[in-house]
């Protein structure tokens, strides 16, 4: 009886211990993702030397190289290496250094005759001047019958009653959006160059030039969504002043963009990223939406869902995660599926400067066979593996992803990725590691409308 006992409980430790050695296994992986995350290139290189002949057929279709070993290299010449010419756009201001007059008598006898001449150019710098424009209204009046004043109106301003010029305004905003200048660093710069502008005022300014491009903002989200495709996304921004919330809590910039040979950028502020949200974003538009995995683009889209697309590049992330956590082991299945999804790119760079209708060919041809392939061997493996390991997590996004994800295959104009809106957030959030937060909701809703216009 006591030999049952202790092999029972000799069964539970082991047990025990295999649980405990898996859980060990994934905080570390988790740990090396996040150091990696920290510390590491943020680009996602993945060359696998081993998997070559596993899809011939796709792999031969989308590549120029002959079936043969041997291959044909081109006698080439190498350039010569030259400094890039500077803009023929910029002014020059010609010195000419002539010699001294003495040195042009030839030892013959003879004045010497100009044969030529060695330009060198270098670039100079005049730093920024401020100028005041006085507007002088001269006033005129009868001397005799003083019955009135006759003088011009007063012109037009953005901001009545206000120093701040159109080119003023305009440089604080490209300042503070374009460049990633806080007003807080703006406000020195001012200083140094004989101008004494507070950020208060700076920021009043912004608000109301911002209130002023309503209207433009108005027709830039109409024009992106009036294309075929928009691209959508989201991130955070912290509000001080928000009723309701504290400080530390995330509010949110949403984004949508137009991609097309017309494209625009739209931002939109709002206080969190609920299925709401992005229902109001996306009311009345019909064409196609291409989101990352959030689920909130599902409950928005849910009546439409055959329009709603995914994109690649989250999925490629997630299984380059479990090939990062199976230290880049070139058998393991996240490589396998890497492969494949490379595939599936180098049929869209075959195909980036095509019409739709050819890349829509080329779809039909290569990629359609390349996405049944990978779902099909997700279905195979995916109960080989951990649901909570890193490449069971990147199978169940896949699968939660693939009718959306399979979809670009049937339009030419679909993308492969939301590559879109993510190259348009970018500028945002560098902006946003330099002024960190807006102070109230109305800043938070100017900041959006003049991102939209920059």
């Amino acid at each position: 009886m006591e030999v049952d006992e202790l092999k029972t409980e000799y069964d539970k430790a082991l047990a025990k211990i295999d649980s405990l050695s898996y859980e060990l296994s994934r905080v570390n992986s988790v740990l090396d993702a996040m150091k990696k995350r920290l510390f590491s290139p943020k680009s996602e290189p993945y060359h696998h030397p081993g998997q070559g002949t596993l899809f011939n057929e796709a792999e031969a279709l989308t590549s120029d190289q002959k079936p043969n070993d041997e291959v044909e290299v081109k006698a080439h010449t190498k350039k010569k290496k030259c400094r890039k010419t500077i803009s023929d756009s910029l002014p020059r201001e010609d010195k000419v250094f002539e010699p001294d007059p003495k040195s042009l008598i030839c030892g013959c006898g003879c004045e010497m005759s100009k044969i030529g001449e060695d330009v060198s150019e270098k670039i100079a710098v005049i730093p920024k001047k401020i100028t005041i424009h006085r507007n002088i209204r001269p006033k005129y009046a009868c001397k005799n019958c003083k019955s009135k004043v006759v003088q011009s109106p007063v012109e037009k301003a953005l901001i009545p009653k206000s120093f701040a010029s159109p080119s003023l305004l305009a440089h604080i905003i490209t300042s503070k959006y374009v460049d990633g200048l806080p007003l807080y660093r703006q406000e020195p710069i001012w200083k140094r160059w004989g101008l004494n502008l507070s950020r208060a005022n700076m920021a009043n300014w912004i608000i109301k030039v911002a209130k002023e491009c309503l209207p433009l903002v108005n027709l830039i989200k109409e024009h992106c969504f009036s294309g075929n495709v928009v691209h959508v996304d989201e991130t955070t921004v912290k509000v001080l002043k928000e009723v309701g919330k504290k400080p530390s809590s995330n509010s949110y910039a949403w984004v949508a963009v137009r991609n097309d040979l017309h494209p625009c950028v739209y931002f939109e502020y709002h206080p969190n990223r609920t299925a709401k949200i992005a229902k109001e974003l996306l009311e009345g538009y019909e064409g196609y939406v291409v989101t990352d995995g959030y689920r909130a683009y599902d409950s928005a889209l849910a009546n439409r869902s055959e329009m709603h697309c995914a994109c690649w590049d989250h999925c490629r992330r997630e299984f380059y995660k479990a090939f990062e956590s199976s230290k880049q082991d070139p058998n393991s299945l996240a490589a396998y599926a890497l492969y494949y999804i490379q595939a599936l790119y180098a049929v869209e760079r075959n195909e980036k400067h095509a019409s739709e209708s050819r890349r829509l060919r080329a779809r039909q041809l290569y990629s359609r066979a390349i996405v049944s392939h990978i779902f099909s061997w997700i279905d195979r493996n995916v109960d080989t593996v951990p649901k909570t390991s890193p490449v069971g997590k990147a199978f169940s996004y896949a699968l939660n992803q693939k009718s959306k994800l399979a979809r670009f295959v049937n339009d030419g104009a679909i993308p492969i990725s939301n590559q879109a809106a993510e190259n348009a957030i970018r500028p945002f959030v560098i902006g946003r590691k330099a002024w960190l937060f807006s102070d109230t909701t109305k800043g938070a809703e100017a900041s959006m409308g003049l991102y939209s216009v920059v």
